[in-house]
């Protein structure tokens, strides 16, 4: 699985997970000069390649330009060997591990645009046998500190029936600066995956604005020394859980709140670590139960991926869309991936996506007709919703970019066309090609037929569970 692609002065930067799920990475020198690489791009007079073709047909040739687009870069690769291309794309589920930070509190809740508050702990939990945690602080703890952080912890976690108490180290850093120095250069640079709980809005932020202040280089994480335009380090999977369950967790039913300790007590039957007063008073008055806090808040997101593997939908989306795993969020890329998947399989390589041509497009486009609500009490009032009414019309129509041929304008023409069975016309006049199946016809019913036989091995799948319980109930067994 690719985790990030960056394009460099002279070429392409891969990393990606092995099959031994560790981090490994693929340079390619792909300028032909500083900041020239190859890109299709349409033109009439073109001479050169003339069995390649853009999408709308016209001729195409290669130019320098100072980075591939997504098209581009889908194309480049493309050309690897199998292989190769075996490799980068390989389904891995790598090992996670989850941070979080606590800081002084002043007057409210810290802000990290401003991050005017130190540091003072950086608990980081690994997804290992022994669960290791290490809690990084700037506050001197004596042994008898340390004795009774673990006892906190571990005394905590005793519901969870865990085969080994977690291995909780307590690290002392003699200044911010050197914590978060340390952190980043001996834990953050060597994972894969980290998470934590809501860490793109308080966690990583403050981090970012805090090592600025302090001229800590974040770069420090990466393996490559670098950081993406967010200024975490590259190539790296940073992953907010909370996110993550807002999103592909379905498992839960209605979530009443998405904090830590009501998803935690919903998932494991445990939430966070209790307190009285307010987290400042626990930080001046006991800090051993705070730096425990700390801990548990880490161990607690590890815990509730092992028991729902949420992040694995992510790791399956990026696998089967062929894209960097840092760019799957975005329903465009997944489009383009899709389309782009479509056009090399079906076309090998004979047609491409160029600049300049006339498809993808982006630009405004007019919406579908709202009605305007009559504001009125009623009786017995019903309402209706067609499924997938879009996806379905344009699959059932052959609507699509490749489809496409031009918007008629003469009454002679739309006739015409209407009559002919190997066209499509709209209700706006626009004329589509009906005689062969179009891109997004073909890519809609192979998910389609993906989709039923899903369904059908996860019904399966329930009625093996389903007799399997049965079994252990008759024995007198406990599931």
């Amino acid at each position: 699985m690719i985790i990030e692609i960056i394009q460099k002065d002279t070429g392409i930067e891969v990393s990606y997970i092995g099959e031994d799920g560790n981090l490994k990475f693929k340079d390619y020198n792909v300028a032909r000069a500083k900041h020239g690489y190859p890109v299709w791009h349409v033109d009439d007079n073109a001479t050169g390649h003339p069995g390649i073709k853009d999408i709308s047909g016209r001729n195409v040739d290669l130019i320098l330009a100072p980075r591939f687009n997504r098209f581009d870069l889908m194309q480049y690769l493309s050309h690897l060997s199998k292989k190769t291309l075996d490799e980068l794309y390989y389904f891995a589920t790598p090992k996670m591990s989850a941070f979080d930070i606590e800081t002084l509190i002043g007057d409210g809740f810290p802000e990290p645009a401003r991050a005017e508050m130190p540091i003072v702990s950086i608990a980081h939990t690994m997804d290992d046998d022994n669960l290791t945690t290490i809690v990084f602080t700037t506050d001197v703890v004596t042994e008898s500190d340390c004795a009774e952080i673990k006892t906190i912890v571990n005394d905590y976690l005793k519901p969870m029936c865990l085969p080994r108490p977690p291995e909780v180290r307590i690290v002392y850093m003699q200044s911010e600066r050197v914590l978060l120095s340390t952190w980043l250069n001996k834990v953050v640079r060597h994972q894969i995956v980290m998470t934590g709980w809501y860490i793109s809005g308080f966690d990583m932020p403050y981090i970012v604005n805090r090592c600025k202040k302090l001229n800590v280089d974040m770069a420090l994480g990466s393996l490559k020394n670098s950081v993406d335009r967010d200024g975490h380090p590259t190539h790296m999977i940073i992953e907010d859980m909370q996110a993550l369950m807002k999103k592909y967790e379905r498992s839960m039913g209605v979530v009443e709140s998405y904090s830590l300790d009501f998803v935690s007590r919903r998932v494991l039957g445990l939430g966070k670590l209790y307190y009285e007063s307010d987290l400042k008073t626990l930080y001046e008055t006991n800090k051993p139960r705070f730096l425990a806090y700390n801990a548990i808040d880490t161990i607690l997101p590890i815990l509730m991926h092992r028991d729902k593997l949420t992040i694995n939908a992510k790791y399956m989306l990026a696998a089967s869309a062929g894209l960097p795993f840092k760019e799957v969020d975005s329903p465009r890329n997944q489009s383009e991936a899709v389309c782009m998947r479509y056009i090399l399989d079906t076309h090998k390589g004979k047609v491409v996506v160029a600049e300049g041509g006339d498809w993808p497009k982006v630009g405004p486009y007019e919406g579908g007709f709202v009605k305007s609500p009559v504001k009125n009490y009623g009786k017995n009032i019903a309402c209706f919703d067609v499924s997938s009414q879009y996806p379905s019309a344009m699959r059932s129509f052959n609507l699509s970019p490749d489809a496409f041929i031009k918007k008629l304008t003469d009454a002679g023409e739309v006739a015409k066309y209407k009559a002919d069975p190997g066209y499509i016309v709209t209700v706006t006049n626009n004329l589509y090609n009906n005689k062969t199946d179009s891109m997004y016809r073909s890519v809609q019913e192979g998910l389609y037929a993906k989709k039923q036989q899903f369904k059908k091995e996860q019904f399966e799948l329930m009625q093996i569970a389903e007799k399997f319980n049965n079994e252990i109930k008759k024995r007198g067994l406990k599931p």
